[in-house]
């Protein structure tokens, strides 16, 4: 049998991997179980530690938040302004227990979409001077980042640990230094070669 459409009204079941839709609710899970927190401190958070490899928007976090307190994997435990003003969430028993399950399966393989590596790719198919202009814009991101991962790193350091998770977090900013450092020296590299080509 083809794959055919699901027929109207009925939905295919998708699963719940990490990956697709519902990939934002182990960023909100996990930032939980460090914590309660608000849409704004996640989305804080998640562009300041881990910026190099995972981004939310605030449309992907506040209807997650919405779904996991419905699921009964987070609640709602301080509301300012009933409706819109600032809403504080915890993880619950069942939020921890989805957390720990998801952490234990296979990651799978990671898919990257990188726009300016694409563009390097057909650059030759670029006006003059795109070549350059590309090489400083990865080796600038590059610095912004390192930047926003050494902020990250002092931060972790500089704040309690209750539940003795930033030896871990410390490991992925680690990572995200030496990635960072990485395209950096890569990018200067092609700055300068490019520089003796002209």
């Amino acid at each position: 049998m083809k794959n055919e459409p699901a027929p109207r009204g009925r939905e295919k079941k998708q699963v719940d991997d990490g990956q697709g839709r519902d990939r934002t609710r182990y960023l909100i899970l996990g930032l939980l179980a460090e914590g309660p927190a608000t849409g704004y401190d996640i989305r804080r958070i998640t562009a300041l530690r881990y910026r190099f490899f995972w981004s939310e928007s605030y449309g992907q976090i506040y209807p997650g938040l919405r779904r996991l307190a419905k699921e009964g994997f987070v609640r709602l435990i301080e509301s300012e302004n009933e409706g819109r003003g600032r809403r504080l969430y915890e993880i619950t028993d069942a939020g921890r227990s989805a957390l720990s399950t998801w952490i234990a399966s296979p990651a799978g393989p990671d898919i990257v979409r990188s726009q300016a590596l694409l563009k390097l790719y057909f650059i030759g198919e670029g006006p003059e001077g795109a070549l350059r202009d590309r090489l400083v814009e990865l080796r600038d991101d590059a610095r912004l980042s390192l930047s926003l991962l050494e902020a990250a790193k002092r931060e972790l350091l500089s704040i309690a640990d209750p539940q003795g998770g930033h030896a871990n977090a410390l490991r992925t900013v680690r990572l995200g230094i030496a990635t960072n450092e990485a395209r950096l020296k890569w990018a200067e590299n092609e700055l300068r070669d490019i520089e003796r080509e002209d």
